[in-house]
């Protein structure tokens, strides 16, 4: 059901404390057992999903934070999978195991091409 209140979700405002989310966090796990999808090493089964969320989070000035990578030994694997979530358009990626944070972070931090265009635009 969270799909299908996306906007609802990433719109929401705590009136009280005036508190907004700062990120939509996709659950791939959970969404696949939700759906009752077999879980691929693809990822095909959950392409519509996370485009779903990429495009929510952006609407609503949010980060998303990508599906975790549960073989935490598989390395390369995490790199691939981090890529393709970059070109998803994630900020960022999910970890289970300290190994893989340094691989998120190298692979989702902005690269020197990068900063020096977003230099150049501003000024």
């Amino acid at each position: 059901m969270g799909f299908l209140n996306l906007r609802e979700i990433a719109s929401h405002k705590d009136e009280t404390s005036k508190a907004k989310l700062d990120a939509l966090v996709f659950a791939s796990e959970d969404f696949c057992a939700d759906i009752e999808a077999t879980r691929t090493e693809s990822a095909n089964e959950m392409l519509y999903a996370r485009s779903q969320l990429v495009i929510a989070a952006k609407a609503f000035g949010l980060q998303a934070i990508d599906m975790v990578h549960i073989n935490f030994r598989d390395l390369d694997g995490l790199k691939v999978e981090c890529e393709g979530g970059r070109q998803m358009g994630f900020t960022g990626k999910q970890a289970i195991h300290p190994a893989q944070i340094d691989i998120i972070n190298e692979r989702f931090a902005p690269s020197t091409k990068e900063l020096d265009f977003s230099s150049r635009a501003v000024q």
